[in-house]
């Protein structure tokens, strides 16, 4: 009986454990972190954090000398 008390504790603890992680609110390129809704370059590219670590970026050519 001690048997099935002490495996129905374990079981309630792995059930109520938090499982998941914690994602960045912002987004992260090349290190640093953007905030949510903001904007910022990427190369000849301009990026705007959506939040959760997902970026919506131009997929703009880069021409030599940078225009």
């Amino acid at each position: 009986m001690k048997v099935f008390i002490v495996l129905a504790l374990l079981v309630a603890v792995a059930v109520a454990a938090p499982t998941t992680t914690q994602e960045p609110e912002g987004c992260i390129y090349n290190g640093v972190e953007y905030a949510a809704g903001s904007s910022y370059k990427a190369d000849c590219n301009t990026c705007h954090c959506a939040g959760n670590n997902l970026a919506m970026c131009t997929l703009m050519a880069c021409l030599p000398g940078g225009k």
